[in-house]
C-alpha cells in the first residue's frame, strides 16, 4: 500500500492555527487533500493531527484520520515520530504500508501530478528516499559566514569559481514532497541517511506557507489561474 500521510499538528509558531488558514476561500489542508485524492498513485490518504478541527475537516473531505497525542503535537516532535505512529496505528487495524509519502498542508501549489511523477521517479530508482527540490539562482559556492568579523566560504574552493556559468546547478529542498519505504523509517527512525535522489518542481509550485506573506504569493498565484496549479 502506498500511504500518503498528511502532517497538520495545531500549533504553529509563524502563523497561529496555519493548516486552517484561508487560502483561495478554503482551509490550507483543504489543497493538499484535494490534489492527493486526484492521484492516481496512492492507495490510502490519512491526515495525522492533534487538532479536532483538523480532524473533522479531513473526515467531511473523505480521507482517514489519526488522532495524535498531545507529546507528538509540539515544535519539537520530529516527522519521525509522527510517520511511525501513524504507521504502528494503521499496522495494528491490519493494514500493511509498503511506500510512504508524506504531503505537508504547507506546499498548497503542489499538484496530483507532481505527486504520481514522483512516486514513478522513487518506484523506478534504486534509493532510500526521494525529496522534491527546487532550482536556486544563488549557489554555495559563493555564499560566506563570518568568524570573528572575517568572511570564510562554506565551500573552500567554491571561491575560485569566476564565472556564472561554471558553477553547477543548485538546488533546495521545497518541502512538498518525501517519498521513502516503510521499513527505511520503521527500521532505521529516520528518513534521511541513505540513498537521497531528487525530483525537480517549478518554483511556482514550490512556495513553502511560512509567513503570512507566503499565504499573499499562494493567494496571487492561484488568483491568476497559473497553468501548472490547474
Amino acid at each position: 500500500m502506498i500511504l500518503a500521510l498528511i502532517p497538520a499538528r495545531k500549533n504553529s509558531k509563524s502563523i497561529p492555527n496555519k493548516n486552517m488558514k484561508i487560502l483561495s476561500g478554503k482551509p490550507l489542508i483543504y489543497h493538499t487533500i484535494t490534489q492527493a485524492k486526484k492521484s492516481k498513485k496512492i492507495d490510502k490518504i490519512v491526515v495525522s493531527s492533534d487538532d479536532k478541527k483538523i480532524l473533522e475537516f479531513s473526515e467531511n473531505n473523505s480521507v482517514d484520520i489519526i488522532h495524535r497525542p498531545k507529546h507528538l503535537g509540539s515544535h519539537t516532535t520530529s516527522t519521525e515520530q509522527v510517520v511511525i505512529h501513524a504507521v504502528k496505528n494503521l499496522e495494528k487495524k491490519g493494514e500493511p504500508v509498503d511506500t510512504i509519502i508524506i504531503l505537508q498542508p504547507t506546499s498548497p501549489l503542489r499538484n496530483h501530478n507532481d505527486i504520481d511523477n514522483a512516486i514513478k521517479k522513487f518506484q523506478k530508482n534504486k534509493c532510500d528516499l526521494l525529496v522534491s527540490v527546487k532550482k536556486i539562482n544563488y549557489s554555495p559556492h559563493w555564499m560566506f559566514y563570518i568568524e570573528k568579523n572575517i568572511l570564510k566560504p562554506f565551500i573552500k574552493n567554491g571561491v575560485n569559481i569566476s564565472r556564472r556559468q561554471d558553477l553547477p546547478e543548485s538546488y533546495i529542498l521545497n518541502g512538498a514532497i518525501f517519498v521513502f519505504k516503510r521499513d527505511t523509517i520503521m527500521k532505521k527512525g529516520k528518513i534521511f541517511g541513505g540513498k537521497t535522489i531528487g525530483h525537480i518542481m517549478p518554483n511556482e509550485r514550490s512556495i513553502d506557507i511560512d509567513s503570512f506573506e507566503d499565504l499573499k504569493i499562494a493567494e496571487r498565484l492561484i488568483k491568476n489561474k497559473h497553468e501548472s496549479y490547474k
